[in-house]
């Protein structure tokens, strides 16, 4: 009996060594893996720290003219320095529209007023509720604001004029009458305006199971999105009838025409430009649709892997195109502007 409780006595004074030296290793080990987490988070405070602040930091600079030739045809770009450098926080969604000398600028949320006249001179900041995505303008000088779930903005002289509720995300026509309105996997639908009146109304133009934009100018209406066929993004042209004109893109990329993400369509005399933010490139077309070649942001721009998102044509026919470029220093990401001639 004795030598039974003399083993029990030894078994547990060596269980209990064992439960003292596993929790002593368990110890270290938290007290290493704190000591990594510990020396992580002061890495990543360090290097951000040392990251410059926008107001630190060197604002973007090229030379201000820059020509390249497409086909045989050159284009011209002149990079419309601003008063003071507009920094953006997301470079995929700002917009731009002009109406005759008016040029309006959304970015942030955040409406921009300026005038034009070979620059832009900042007018005034226009206060419009979060939420809204999307602007455009007619040739009476109504400007058009609008977002999905939102109540679609008239804004003239910079006061709100109208609200309507109804329309989505919508671009206008130059008319004025109506305009294209749209969500991702929705139907599109046609705006009227009528004494600043909104009617909505479908507008079956094409399925748009996987629409991505819309856009209007003074002949078309743009469809853009993947090809369900061919998985291909491609911009559909429709004339105001409902007609399909053109098709753009929707190639493999082994062509020069192949597409990633059209931001907007222009039309011009001399044909179409799309501007594709994702592959930071210019399409152009003849007015036949006949394909005439593509330019890079650095040849046209210089600049480094911009997302090109907006354009609007002044009343010369040249054409204004903005777009979100991160400094070389990392401290901040530009809207950019430059005023576009040629074609």
């Amino acid at each position: 009996m004795r030598r039974k409780n003399k083993r029990r006595v030894i078994f547990s004074v060596v269980f209990i060594c064992l439960a003292i030296m596993c929790c002593i290793g368990c110890s270290q080990k938290d007290d290493k893996q704190k000591e990594k987490t510990e020396e992580k988070k002061e890495q990543t405070e360090k290097e951000t720290e040392e990251k410059k602040k926008p107001e630190d930091g060197t604002a973007f600079q090229t030379e201000r003219v820059h020509e390249a030739m497409v086909a045989d045809i050159k284009i011209s770009t002149e990079w419309i320095e601003m008063e003071e450098p507009v920094l953006v926080d997301d470079i995929f969604i700002g917009r731009m529209t002009s109406s005759g000398n008016t040029v309006w600028i959304l970015l942030d949320e955040k409406l921009k007023e300026y005038t034009w006249s070979d620059t832009l001179t900042f007018v005034r900041e226009i206060e419009i509720e979060e939420g809204y995505e999307e602007i455009s303008a007619d040739d009476n000088g109504n400007l058009y604001v609008s977002g999905f779930m939102k109540p679609m903005l008239t804004i003239c002289d910079g006061e709100i004029v109208a609200s309507n509720e109804g329309p989505g995300k919508t671009v206008m026509h130059k008319g004025g009458a109506f305009g294209v309105s749209s969500f991702p996997h929705s139907k599109l639908e046609k705006v009227t305006m009528n004494e600043a009146i909104a009617a909505v109304e479908p507008w079956n133009l094409m399925e748009t199971e996987n629409l991505s934009e819309t856009d209007i100018t003074e002949n078309y209406v743009y469809v853009m999105g993947s090809d369900p066929s061919t998985d291909n993004h491609t911009v559909w042209a429709f004339d105001f009838d409902g007609n399909q004109k053109f098709v753009f893109g929707n190639k493999g990329m082994d062509n020069p025409d192949w597409l990633g993400a059209v931001t907007q369509m222009e039309e011009t005399e001399q044909g179409f430009i799309a501007f594709d933010g994702n592959m930071r490139k210019l399409y152009f077309w003849k007015t036949d649709g006949t394909f005439v070649g593509a330019l890079e942001d650095d040849a046209l721009f210089g600049t480094n892997y911009p997302w090109i998102s907006a354009a609007t044509k002044l009343p010369d026919g040249s054409i204004l195109v903005g777009m979100a470029e991160e400094r070389e220093d990392e401290s901040a990401d530009e809207f950019l502007v430059y005023r576009m001639s040629g074609f």
